[in-house]
């Protein structure tokens, strides 16, 4: 099955339990406030195998580019090195997570020709963040 069409720009419209994320994450005090009053933007292109994911923010852009069942390494904006893989599941596309201190956290891309809705889930939570189609 081909991945679904995600190519396009996706602005922050709703953010529920990130602030905890970033915390499992490692991000101190003021990285979590700075973070919820960030509304971010995603744009998503393919170029044949290889997918490009661009976040741009008020104070930090990030780039990573990936293929799909391929791990990669990036870095959070708190300094955090993360080995990814990002697969494909059904419509969805999930990213594994694994950080520096071994936690790990799964997030599931879903689609809708109106926008995107992050589901961030680790041993003992969840996030949720729905994006916007721009």
């Amino acid at each position: 099955m081909a991945a679904p069409n995600v190519a396009g720009k996706y602005e922050l419209a709703n953010s529920t339990g990130f602030d905890e994320y970033l915390r499992k994450t490692g991000a101190s005090a003021e990285q979590i406030e700075i973070g919820k009053q960030l509304k971010p933007v995603i744009e998503l292109s393919k170029d044949g195998e290889e997918w490009t994911m661009k976040i741009n923010t008020e104070v930090m852009n990030k780039e990573m580019k990936f293929k799909i069942g391929q791990e990669f390494t990036e870095k959070t904006p708190s300094g955090k090195t993360i080995r990814s893989t990002i697969t494909q599941q059904g419509s969805k596309l999930v990213q594994k997570q694994i950080f520096e201190d071994e936690f790990i956290a799964n997030v599931e891309y879903t689609f809708t020709p109106e926008g995107t809705q992050l589901d961030y889930k680790w041993d003992g939570g969840n996030a949720q963040r729905t994006y916007k189609r721009l």
